[in-house]
């Protein structure tokens, strides 16, 4: 069975099946762990790319999810891992990262708009600055 994601912003550069150039809103399916574009293989799910790239999309909300991953994404940049950490819903999604510091777990891919919501909220309160 396969599940319907979404790219949130254009793809451009190296995937699983080479060099693509993929605008935003383009239609993903994944089947087993990866993600395709028609037959390309893009990426894996649980992949960074896809948490940098992709919403899910089976629910018909990947369009709204996207734009909200996005904000969660530029705010998160701008006010660092401590006022990620004062957010009840956004430590839900937050896992440790291999090489040190904390990223987002793929599960936030689904997470949600309510989740969303809440995380841009707690990040538009929080002081700006990096820790």
């Amino acid at each position: 069975m396969s599940e319907a994601y979404l790219l949130r912003r254009r793809l451009r550069g190296r995937c699983l099946g080479g060099t693509v150039n993929l605008p935003a809103g383009t239609a993903l399916e994944r089947r087993g762990q990866v993600l395709y574009c028609r037959e390309l293989p893009v990426c894996f799910a649980m992949s960074q790319q896809a948490r940098d790239y992709c919403a899910y999309h089976g629910d018909g909300l990947g369009p709204a999810r996207g734009r909200l991953l996005e904000q969660v994404r530029r705010l998160s940049r701008r006010r660092g891992a401590a006022a990620l950490f004062c957010c009840k819903a956004a430590r839900r999604y937050l896992c440790p990262a291999p090489v040190g510091g904390w990223r987002w777990d793929a599960a936030i891919l689904r997470a949600p708009l309510s989740d969303l919501e809440e995380i841009i909220a707690c990040l538009g309160r929080a002081p700006a600055g990096r820790v």
